[in-house]
């Protein structure tokens, strides 16, 4: 009886398992290509030039989350944009005009009747970790959409132009003269003002929400000039609770009950 036997070259074994390696290969690069494009796309949702965009688009608080991926844009009295990657869900506009607020402490609540169940919106004052950008929001946010409860990160927007070094040209009405012009430096970033008011050196916090400035307490140094009327000027204004700014063609203006009272520049 003769048997028979199936006898395979090594170069062919070679060229099999090189073929099936590369196989192997080029699926996982194209499964890491896939992620890292995804990871790649999803930040965008919250770079500082979409934030830019979301705010002159009149956006004052946004927020998002993933598993599931979703976004959510408050536009100040107007509505609520919540939009989620699910098709069966897509996106839900709320207005403003039937939403119920509840506010405890810094944290707010929001309540709405909608065609597809019960919409609540939850602001939580609380450091949150962006899990997509590792970036840490001051917010966490939960929305409770009809049988589903989605969670994530958010802020409240403001222009992103403020931030850098303003020198005061300008103060209630009476141009700000001499070499040495006071000036206050933004940093949204890190949630803090500083600069020189004329004769002292200031720091402090802030917080900027939409077009209002809220300023913590201020630290002067204490160092005595001849002339302190302007330094008493811009402190007195530093120490109210809340100022509106505009940013106008490279200008910052800052409001007082809605007058104008600082014109700086860069």
């Amino acid at each position: 009886m003769f048997k028979s036997y199936l006898f395979i070259a090594p170069s062919l074994l070679l060229f099999l398992f090189s073929g099936s390696c590369a196989s192997r290969k080029a699926v996982t690069n194209q499964e890491n290509t896939s992620q890292a494009t995804t990871l790649a796309e999803e930040p965008e949702n919250n770079s500082p030039k979409t934030l830019q965009e979301k705010y002159e688009q009149g956006v004052d608080f946004a927020a998002s989350g993933i598993e599931p991926s979703w976004t959510l844009g408050i536009h100040g009295d107007a509505l609520f944009d919540f939009k989620t990657s699910s098709p069966e869900d897509g996106s839900i506009k709320v207005p403003t005009s039937v939403v119920a607020e509840l506010n405890e402490g810094e944290n707010v609540s929001y309540f709405a009747d909608t065609s597809k169940g019960k919409f609540v919106l939850k602001l939580l004052r609380e450091d949150c970790l962006d899990a997509v950008t590792g970036k840490k929001l001051p917010y966490t946010v939960i929305v409770q959409y009809g049988k589903d409860e989605y969670k994530g990160c958010g802020s409240y927007l403001s222009d992103t132009r403020l931030d850098g070094k303003w020198t005061v040209v300008q103060l209630n009405g009476k141009e700000v003269t001499g070499e040495k012009k006071p000036y206050l430096s933004f940093s949204l970033a890190d949630k803090r003002v500083s600069g020189n008011v004329g004769c002292n050196n200031i720091s402090g916090s802030l917080d900027a929400k939409r077009n209002k400035l809220h300023f913590g307490a201020i630290a002067v140094t204490r160092m005595a000039c001849p002339d302190m009327g302007i330094e008493n000027e811009l402190l007195e204004l530093l120490n109210k609770s809340e100022i509106a700014y505009r940013i106008i063609e490279g200008k910052l203006l800052l409001f007082q009950d809605r007058n104008e009272v600082v014109l700086l520049k860069q």
